[in-house]
């Protein structure tokens, strides 16, 4: 994994060259993905290091925001591209993303875990053929049902997360934080006698949009 040096300050986006050179187009695409790991790198340091609440807000709000105009400036140089080239070209997380979307009908399980100076705390989703039960775990306690949604509500919210533009990990090699929290996201698919699982792991940072997804565990925490 490249380490990006600190900052906080988000890179500024490039747009598509002028050329009819292929080889300068995929240059151009290898530059774009670089300055999108960078400013994921920076919305880490970021996120690490904001305490409050209305200050975590404008943090996500603000690579919301950049993430936008990333997949704009993106989609509009790969429709140039393939008017070009005659060929498409994606992005892989765009292709990481529509991995995972193929994959949500084959949802077994969620299992939510997160660790802080206050003790453990553990949630998970079962899915059923059309419910799915709501479980939670506090510290030193047995597992509780709290809540009971529908299939399809959950599977509409997964689509919504685009979880393929999701990094694997939330953690910052320069924002250390002492006294927070660690979590781990679990997610675990079964297809016929195939068995997959999606993990995201962060300490002191979530995903720009995870406040989006989170209150389905956070029932009574």
């Amino acid at each position: 994994m490249k380490v990006y040096g600190f900052s906080y300050d988000h890179s500024k986006l490039i747009y598509p060259p002028e050329s009819n050179s292929e080889k300068i187009w995929q240059q151009y695409f290898a530059q774009l993905n670089d300055i999108f790991k960078r400013n994921e790198s920076v919305f880490i340091n970021q996120r690490t290091s904001a305490f409050d609440d209305k200050k975590i807000k404008q943090v996500n709000r603000k690579y919301k925001k950049l993430l936008n105009e990333e997949q704009i400036l993106l989609l509009k140089a790969e429709e140039k591209y393939f008017n070009l080239f005659k060929k498409a070209y994606r992005d892989h997380r765009q292709i990481r993303n529509y991995k995972i979307q193929k994959l949500l009908p084959y949802l077994d399980r969620i299992d939510y875990f997160i660790f802080g100076m206050m003790g453990s705390y553990t949630s998970s989703l079962i899915v059923m053929e059309q419910s799915v039960i709501i479980l939670e775990k506090k510290f030193r306690s047995d597992y509780q049902m709290i809540d009971q949604i529908t299939k399809s509500d959950l599977i509409n919210r997964l689509l919504n997360l685009d979880l393929g533009y999701w990094s694997k990990e939330y953690v910052s090699r320069y924002a250390i934080v002492c006294d927070g929290e660690t979590w781990n996201l679990k997610f675990t698919f079964i297809k016929g006698k195939r068995c997959k699982e999606l993990n995201f792991y962060g300490d002191n940072c979530f995903p720009h949009n995870f406040d989006e997804f989170e209150p389905l565990f956070l029932h009574s925490k």
